[in-house]
């Protein structure tokens, strides 16, 4: 819903996605540099044919396109330059078939290194680097100052906002810390509990400001203090409740065959309060490994029947647990065999005897970027639901207990009506208050055995175990009527009310998997909206037996793979529902079918695709008036000016020119999907 700049660790999830995608489509992307540099030989020996050519320089586009994306931007120089000599049909001078052939040279060159990415990455606060993280909500500068050093001291890496609207984008806090005179008391409710789901230390000046929230007093998570207390004791609280968040939420697999390892290993992270698992004989690795789905795995190197080396080969060859964190134990310390350790694919070594403190600093260091990465990459941060990515797993596996259990599941897709009109006229921080106050609405009548998201930039999606369609009904209605009793301000002072629609089926009767449940229930969303009767339930398949129409919030028209899959990826992570497709032909016929196979709020669209180039296809889009209700952002690999010009004078809402940066690109998808 906002537009506040990359954080940092939103920054290093991006590089890692980046490496990732690129280490995947490597060889993919090595083959187009074959497949030019054979029409260069061919040139070379005069027998270079119009085919080849064309071939070749669609290869050297694509590279153009996407190499400077991956870290490559030299790369993209040099594809470009290439392109422009493979361009046309005159044919080629022979005297540059010698050029070209060192153009191939030096881009084989710069494939050889490894990527520099670069990711727009501005501070989302002035705050220490590492630490338990630990949000600050006030206003009262002079009492900040003296609670902002200590908490430095003692290790938190602190962010401030003066605010609950305007707290920055991306924060992941352990506490927060809420100054309640800095906020305005007819909003207190809605503020107080739409914070995020971390432990909240409310704070006031006087009794009198204590006494308003103890309405609430009995929520999870909330500790009452004042401001008088001071920061000493204040931050003594805070360690306290990120102690009490930390415990039971990871655990550690330790394999050795030395029951006294294992028993210290156990003391150890017991004090921490970290779950400890053992295993002492490795020929059942696999199986505990299955059951106990850990966190981190601690080896000891010399086992029996099977070394640490080789499980943690066996690791890194399995998908599943190819990402995991493994430390290693080893009595020794030689170079060859540290690298050994290494090179097998374990993230550290810990030498034996085991010593207490660097045992947990190096444990505690490894937890701690998982559980960071876990909230990041699973946690819709402003309203502290699962995303979609993580949210799909978790229904599933919730269907598949009812099926065994036979179990009824409801599932629901709800929209927050006219969100994006809320957001032109009231403003995005109204929008954003609408969206919390609806999550923690949904969380206080859904809190017992349902998996609760945020399916896209305007849906909420549920699954509701042991629980049928008419119950569901019962419930979101109630949500719904306490959502519209809440008045909520803009930006302006204005006093305004939000609604929501729902859609809803239930499993198994209505669908035996997620998908179609999901598609099910959006179908009834919008017949819901359509008819104005706020919530529409259960249905069975169309008699017409025509398949529901697909509506995604974002289309990817795209004929390079590694681009097609870093921008699917880039999307998902950020909660939207994408959909991607490699064929302009295809594309229109998915979209101008009757009824179309696909509906987009938001088309990104390649000009160079097979079948029909995307301006064309813009063009067609057009002409049937689909630019009402869809906007296009184009991406091209030239910048020229005339190619810009014709694709908006066809209605195209924005361009990205390749290779294009992503915090920029994602900005202008926000802003196309708020428009």
């Amino acid at each position: 819903m906002t537009s506040d700049p990359t954080s940092p660790q939103e920054a290093d999830s991006v590089q890692d996605a980046l490496l990732q995608l690129w280490n995947e489509h490597r060889d993919t992307i090595r083959a187009r540099v074959d497949a030019i540099e054979r029409a260069v030989v061919d040139l070379m020996q005069d027998e270079l044919t119009q085919d080849t050519r064309e071939d070749a320089r669609r290869e050297a586009h694509k590279l153009a396109g996407s190499l400077g994306t991956f870290g490559y931007s030299d790369g993209t120089r040099l594809a470009r330059e290439l392109e422009r000599f493979l361009e046309g049909e005159t044919p080629i001078p022979a005297n540059k078939s010698v050029q070209l052939s060192e153009l191939v040279i030096a881009l084989r060159r710069e494939l050889d290194r490894e990527p520099v990415l670069q990711v727009d990455s501005r501070s989302v606060a002035e705050a220490s680097t590492g630490g338990v993280p630990l949000l600050i909500v006030s206003s009262d500068e002079q009492w900040l100052k003296d609670l902002e050093v200590q908490a430095a001291g003692k290790g938190f890496s602190v962010t401030i906002a003066p605010s609950v609207e305007e707290r920055p984008f991306g924060i992941a806090a352990e506490v927060t810390i809420l100054d309640l005179d800095s906020v305005d008391p007819s909003q207190l409710e809605g503020s107080v509990l739409a914070v995020d789901e971390a432990p909240t230390l409310i704070l006031a000046g006087s009794d009198d400001r204590l006494g308003a929230p103890l309405e609430i007093s009995h929520r999870e998570g909330r500790l009452f203090a004042r401001k008088s207390t001071g920061a000493t004791g204040l931050l003594r609280l805070v360690e306290e409740e990120s102690s009490k968040r930390q415990q039971g939420t990871v655990t550690v697999l330790t394999v050795d065959d030395d029951p006294a390892v294992l028993a210290a290993v156990d003391t150890l992270l017991g004090a921490k309060g970290i779950r400890s698992e053992t295993l002492q004989d490795p020929i059942d690795f696999e199986r505990v490994l299955e059951t106990v789905q850990p966190d981190l795995v601690v080896l000891d190197l010399d086992l029996p029947h099977r070394s640490g080396i080789e499980l943690c080969r066996r690791m890194r060859s399995d998908p599943a647990w190819s990402a995991l964190p493994v430390l290693v134990l080893t009595a020794s310390t030689d170079p060859k065999v540290v690298e050994e350790v290494f090179r097998s694919g374990a993230d550290d070594y810990i030498a034996k005897p085991l010593v207490g403190p660097e045992f947990l600093t190096r444990t505690s260091n490894r937890l701690e970027r998982v559980r960071l990465l876990r909230s990041f990459s699973e946690r819709d941060p402003l309203t502290g639901l699962l995303n979609r990515g993580a949210a799909s797993p978790a229904m599933n596996n919730l269907l598949s207990l009812a099926e065994k259990q036979r179990k009824s599941v409801a599932i629901a897709v709800i929209d927050i009506d006219s969100l994006f009109r809320i957001n032109e006229w009231h403003g995005h921080a109204a929008g954003d208050h609408v969206l919390r106050r609806a999550a923690r609405l949904l969380t206080t009548e859904f809190r017992e055995s349902s998996v609760l998201s945020r399916w896209s930039g305007v849906t909420f999606a549920v699954a509701a175990f042991d629980c049928d369609a008419a119950e569901a009904q019962s419930r979101i209605r109630g949500i719904s009527d306490e959502l519209w009793d809440q008045t909520f301000a803009g930006q302006a002072g204005e006093t305004f009310r939000a609604s929501c629609s729902a859609g809803i089926v239930e499993f198994p009767g209505d669908g035996k998997s997620l998908e179609p449940l999901i598609r099910s229930s959006d179908r009834l969303l919008q017949i819901a909206k359509s008819q104005g009767t706020g919530v529409s339930l259960t249905t069975t398949s169309d008699p017409s037996g025509r398949l529901a129409t697909d509506r995604v919030d974002i289309l990817v028209i795209e004929d390079d793979e590694p681009i097609s899959a870093l921008l699917q990826h880039s999307f998902e992570t950020r909660g939207y529902n994408v959909m991607c497709m490699a064929d302009g032909k295809k594309a229109l016929h998915a979209l101008m079918g009757e009824p179309p196979e696909v509906a987009a709020k938001v088309i990104v669209l390649d000009v160079g695709l097979p079948g029909l180039d995307g301006l064309s296809l813009l063009r067609k889009l057009s002409k049937e008036g689909m630019l009402d209700r869809t906007r296009v952002v184009m991406l091209t690999s030239r910048s020229e000016e005339s190619e810009v010009l014709k694709a908006l004078e066809l209605g195209a809402f924005d361009h990205v020119s390749k290779p294009f940066s992503l915090p920029i690109l994602m900005h202008r998808i926000r802003r196309a999907l708020d428009s």
